[in-house]
């Protein structure tokens, strides 16, 4: 596999956005997920001493990408919203601040780029990078057949409830083509979730949440 030609700093992005729920709370997570290079603006590197820095960081499904989330949690009339990075909380306090201005830059780029811009690997969204690393160390199944939550893409259809039944009730016993078409339909919404349209109308959403996140004081 020949790898694209990147200018960006920036490739292999995906974004997606889920409903679900934490301690009986209504929640949504909005993710952007994307392999840092060092081709122009030496992203990769700055990333990496960010990492050096704050090793319980470090990406464990890929330790060149970086996995942005916004999560929003409906605690009855309050909603609180949390920034993370690879998984972990980062918060706006002054020690912190490095990690969401790079989180920042990296999701206003994205939010930026020109159509030619995006840059992504022949077959990357057959990948475990893609899978696995969109939600964070959660494979994408999980929130395709309803187990870990309700994807947004599908919102509206009634595929989740299919992909449920196919994949998870015992009293079924697929067909090896069967088994092949729901293969093939977990690759086509994992190639949806890494569109560049899709991702930059995510990353323009993302980029507003994440800025009124960053100028929320909890320090004096």
């Amino acid at each position: 596999m020949i790898s694209p030609v990147n200018f960006t700093g920036i490739k292999n992005a995906g974004y997606a956005r889920a409903y679900t729920q934490l301690d009986g709370n209504n929640s949504t997570r909005t993710v952007i997920n994307m392999q840092l290079t060092d081709d122009e603006n030496k992203d990769l590197s700055e990333y990496k001493k960010l990492i050096k820095e704050n090793p319980s960081l470090e990406n464990k499904v890929n330790k060149d990408f970086l996995n942005i989330e916004m999560e929003t949690i409906d605690i009855g009339e309050t909603f609180l919203t949390r920034a993370k990075m690879n998984g972990e909380i980062i918060t706006p306090v002054p020690e912190q601040m490095p990690l969401l201005n790079f989180m920042s830059n990296i999701v206003k780029r994205i939010a930026n780029f020109k159509a030619k811009d995006f840059k992504s690997d022949e077959d990357f969204h057959y990948t475990n990078e893609a899978k696995l690393g969109l939600f964070y160390n959660v494979p994408l199944e999980y929130f395709m057949d309803g187990s870990a939550g309700r994807l947004d893409l599908l919102e509206g259809t009634d595929l989740a409830e299919k992909f449920d039944l196919y994949m998870n009730d015992p009293n079924i016993e697929l067909s090896e083509e069967d088994e092949e078409k729901l293969f093939d339909a977990e690759d086509g919404i994992c190639e949806v979730l890494h569109n560049p349209q899709y991702v930059k109308n995510g990353a323009l959403y993302m980029g507003a949440v994440l800025k009124g996140y960053n100028n929320i004081k909890t320090y004096s």
